[in-house]
C-alpha cells in the first residue's frame, strides 16, 4: 500500500471528506478536485451539507477555511452552520481564529467567543458589550452571565458579580 506523511495526510484526509460530500468513485478523482483552489461558494455549499447531514466535526476545518476566505457578512444559513457547529464541537476549535473573522457572524455562540477573548485581552468593557447581545433564550446564555458575573468581579463591583453568580436560569422559569 501506499505510505503517506505529513501534508500528504492532510490532503488525503480533506480528499476522503470530498468523497463523502460529492460522491466521488476515486481516490484520483477527489485529489484532482480537491488539488483545485475551491472558491467561497463550494467552501460555503461543502459545510452546510455536511452540517445538515450532522458531519458537524467534518464541517469544521471547512468552516474556518470559509471564514478565512469570505469577506462578507455570514449569511443566515452560513451562520446556523456555524453555530451547529461550535455547539458540537465546542468553542476552542475557534478561539484561534482572528476577531477580525469572528466578528462577521451574528451567532450568540461566536459572540460568546468574542467576549472571551475580548475577557482574556482585559478589554472589559466590549466582553460585557458582547455578552448582552446574547439571547436569553441560547444554550449558551448561562455560561455568558457566569462570564459577566466574572468580569464584574474583576471590575470589583461585587454586587453585580452576585447578582449574576446567583441569579437563576431563564429556562427554569424563574427570570
Amino acid at each position: 500500500g501506499v505510505r503517506l506523511v505529513g501534508s500528504e495526510m492532510c490532503i488525503r484526509d480533506r480528499c476522503l471528506c470530498l468523497t463523502s460530500v460529492n460522491g466521488f468513485a476515486s481516490w484520483d478523482s477527489a485529489k484532482t478536485k480537491y488539488s483545485k483552489r475551491l472558491n467561497n461558494a463550494q467552501l460555503k455549499h461543502i459545510v452546510i451539507e455536511l452540517v445538515r447531514d450532522g458531519h458537524v466535526f467534518s464541517a469544521l476545518p471547512w468552516m474556518k477555511e470559509y471564514m478565512i476566505k469570505d469577506t462578507k457578512i455570514l449569511d443566515q444559513r452560513i451562520d446556523y452552520a456555524l453555530s451547529k457547529i461550535i455547539s458540537k464541537a465546542g468553542v476552542k476549535q475557534f478561539e484561534i481564529l482572528p476577531l477580525k473573522y469572528l466578528k462577521r457572524s451574528k451567532s450568540d455562540n461566536v459572540r460568546f467567543i468574542i467576549a472571551k477573548k475580548y475577557l482574556r485581552a482585559g478589554s472589559y468593557d466590549d466582553a460585557l458589550t458582547y455578552l448582552s447581545r446574547i439571547s436569553s433564550s441560547h444554550e449558551i446564555f448561562p455560561f455568558a452571565l457566569h462570564m459577566q458575573a466574572t468580569i464584574y468581579s474583576i471590575l470589583k463591583q461585587t454586587n453585580k458579580a452576585c447578582l449574576l453568580y446567583t441569579s437563576p436560569s431563564p429556562r427554569d422559569g424563574l427570570l
